[in-house]
């Protein structure tokens, strides 16, 4: 059976973590609080800048008013 298979996981849980991996950090910013979003993101982007094309859009789709400022930003460096 193929969801016998399936480890299920809590990204709110997973977010708690201290010292994430990048990959699984990234996992988690749609359920953090805004709060935390910024030093989350930079945690990413220190270790993995190559995920700034993932992280961005993110950003900016749990928060449309950040378009503005994304689109900025990403003419300059981060």
């Amino acid at each position: 059976m193929f969801l016998g298979e399936v480890h299920w996981i809590s990204l709110g849980e997973l977010s708690k973590q201290p010292e994430l991996d990048p990959l699984l950090n990234l996992l988690t910013l749609p359920v953090r609080p805004e709060s935390e979003l910024a030093a989350s993101s930079r945690q990413i982007l220190a270790s993995r800048p190559e995920l700034k094309t993932v992280v961005l859009p993110m950003l900016v789709q749990q928060f449309p008013q950040l378009s503005t400022a994304v689109s900025f930003r990403t003419n300059r460096s981060w």
